[in-house]
């Protein structure tokens, strides 16, 4: 099938990007619920990742955020919170 419809796997790839992208972005949420200080770290940060997407444009918006996110999971690696 997906010889076929070569397009399938370029969505099946996406899918399983966004689940991972969305269940990061949910243990950091609960991370920074969970105690004031990470709160505001995390207010920090998500001020910064604003700051770097505007810095981009709204030209070239969908490569600033795959830059971001690379960035985000590599850091996230080498800081040992997520594995390879």
């Amino acid at each position: 099938m997906l010889l076929i419809f070569p397009y399938l796997k370029i969505a099946i790839w996406k899918k399983g990007y966004v689940l991972e992208k969305e269940k990061n972005a949910l243990k950091s949420d609960f991370w920074a619920l969970s105690n004031e200080e990470n709160l505001s770290v995390y207010h920090k940060n998500f001020f910064d990742k604003f700051k770097f997407l505007r810095s981009y444009g709204p030209e070239r918006h969908q490569e600033a955020i795959r830059v971001w996110w690379k960035n985000e999971r590599d850091l996230a690696l080498q800081e040992g919170f997520l594995k390879k």
